[in-house]
């Protein structure tokens, strides 16, 4: 989710100390979520008192994101925006759409918007509120470019694969569905469809790279780590589990677009924003909305910002996952040692 994102993204902007950064909250408090990050050429403005600052802050901003003019003033003199503002959280997308509105008010050079996932124009009605957004950058920006922007997609994280061990920092890792601890997963058909997987830290870093960048912004905007399929990361799984072989949930096309998820085993999506007596059929809908993804392409990106940035090297996928699984007991023989 963009409030995982967010903190990724801020801490490498932060260890780069090039830029004054700004945080856009609804209240202003040292534990406030993150809505948005933004980098500014501002002065250094002295703190509320009611708002002790994080390391690398130069500033909160208490905004209300339906006040266009309240926005646009807290804007001056920003020149690069990045939003995590959570879409199904956005009834009508309001919050974005005035605060792109103000970026152009204020005369914000760069924009992003909360994207952080799959690739444009998902069948998946999690993700479809994106569109709507996308859609009206490319309204505002016709016929003359009034707001450069680009839509950060990394497919699906990798750090996913190593639940139930927390191998990112801020991410929350749940499980998914293809997972190495129990050596189970669920495959559409043979498990051939290409799926891009990203770590979520060479996403940040990659979005920083961005910040700085001189050229202009392409609209679209992907970061692909690993370029594969689900059987292959199957295979990998299986390889570096030891000898037993992976139990392999097979769905197919047919059912998913059905509206059918068919699978004996359904990965339970944790998250702390779901209520727990939620879990199960939330899991449920989520997982088929997701390899209903899988089978139509959806989760694939372009590789827009590796083109840009040929010099930045991508963590080897492989290696990661070995870091994490290799020599690790099997589920059942004894607890997992999570690190």
């Amino acid at each position: 989710m963009a409030v995982d994102v967010a903190p990724h993204i801020l801490d490498a902007l932060i260890d780069r100390n090039r830029h004054k950064i700004i945080i856009l909250s609804r209240k202003v408090s040292k534990g406030a979520s993150i809505a948005q990050s933004v980098l500014s050429s501002s002065p250094i403005v002295s703190k509320p008192q009611s708002a002790p600052l994080a390391p690398g802050i130069t500033q909160y901003r208490c905004v209300d994101y339906c006040n266009l003019q309240q926005l646009t003033g807290a804007l001056t003199t920003v020149d690069v925006v990045l939003s995590f503002i959570l879409p199904f959280a956005d009834k009508g997308n309001t919050a974005q759409k005035t605060l792109i509105d103000a970026c152009i008010q204020a005369g914000v050079r760069r924009f992003a918007p909360s994207e952080w996932a799959v690739a444009s124009s998902s069948s998946n009605p999690y993700y479809q509120m994106r569109d709507d957004v996308r859609k009206y950058l490319e309204e505002v920006n016709s016929p003359t470019q009034r707001l450069e922007y680009t839509c950060f997609q990394p497919g699906l994280f990798l750090d996913y694969f190593t639940y139930p061990m927390q191998s990112a920092k801020h991410l929350k890792i749940t499980q998914h569905y293809i997972d190495f601890y129990t050596r189970q997963a669920i495959l559409v058909g043979n498990g051939d469809q290409p799926v891009t997987f990203t770590l979520i830290d060479d996403l940040a870093e990659v979005v920083a790279e961005a910040v700085d960048y001189q050229g202009t912004w392409p609209a679209a905007g992907g970061v692909a780590g690993w370029q594969t399929t689900s059987a292959e990361l199957a295979r990998l799984g299986a390889q570096l589990r030891g000898e037993e072989k992976f139990t392999i949930h097979r769905v197919s096309k047919r059912d998913l677009d059905s509206g059918k998820f068919l699978s004996e085993w359904c990965p339970i999506l944790a998250h702390p924003s779901i209520p727990e007596e939620q879990l199960e059929p939330m899991s449920r809908s989520i997982n088929l909305e997701a390899m209903k993804g899988v089978a139509n392409g959806e989760w694939v990106v372009g590789e827009e910002w590796n083109k840009l940035l040929p010099h930045y090297q991508f963590a080897d996928p492989a290696q990661f996952l070995a870091k994490w699984w290799l020599d690790r007991e099997p589920a059942g023989n004894r607890d997992l040692m999570i690190n």
